[in-house]
């Protein structure tokens, strides 16, 4: 299927017809195709085979089917994930090997792991100094925001373009290297533009 989120209505997302090979994406006019939630849902992002859809305050799955091409049949209710917070945004979000990497609204980072669902917070598990070296240039007191996250073809490692989030140029930023199999951040302090780490 093909999903949307910040529809009319943020608390809904909408679901296409179950995709086949050769054949468009299909979008009935019906309502067994849109999912309600009790909070306005910012992104949606595919692990596997689940569906993972994102608000500012929580993650959210669903369980079922879902509709079939003629609206029989449906997804039960909205699960929410025992996650501290959501994602700040979409662009912050990168799939791994073993999950879904991404910066809360709390600006720390978090993976979402592939088979159990659970939460954990990855300055917990790592480095802290790689953490507090790259939101150091920050001020106020704002930590720094994920402006891009991507991976390698293995999905071994995520790279995230790091920028104190109150300034408005991409020359400040850093690169930070999560490596899912070590479960270890990594300050590239060769892509800084100004290497004072």
């Amino acid at each position: 299927r093909v999903w949307l989120a910040k529809l009319e209505n943020p608390r809904q997302a909408r679901c296409s017809n179950t995709l086949w090979p050769g054949e468009g994406v299909g979008w009935p006019d019906s309502e067994a195709f849109l999912i309600d939630f009790p909070e306005d849902i910012i992104s949606v992002h595919a692990l596997g085979d689940v569906v993972l859809f994102a608000s500012r305050g929580a993650w959210y799955t669903l369980t079922g089917e879902g509709p079939n091409y003629m609206g029989i049949g449906t997804f039960g209710p909205p699960v929410r994930l025992a996650a501290v917070c959501g994602p700040i945004w979409h662009g912050g979000c990168c799939e791994v090997a073993g999950g879904l990497i991404y910066q809360g609204v709390n600006g720390e980072l978090y993976k979402i792991d592939r088979q159990t669902l659970e939460v954990t917070k990855l300055t917990d598990q790592t480095r802290s100094w790689v953490w507090k070296r790259a939101t150091d240039y920050s001020t106020g007191g704002v930590k720094a925001l994920v402006v891009g996250a991507t991976t390698n073809p293995t999905k071994r490692y995520a790279y995230l373009q790091m920028r104190p989030s109150t300034l408005g140029t991409y020359l400040n930023s850093s690169l930070v290297v999560y490596d899912d199999e070590t479960q270890q951040l990594y300050l590239d302090t060769g892509a800084c533009a100004h290497d004072t780490y």
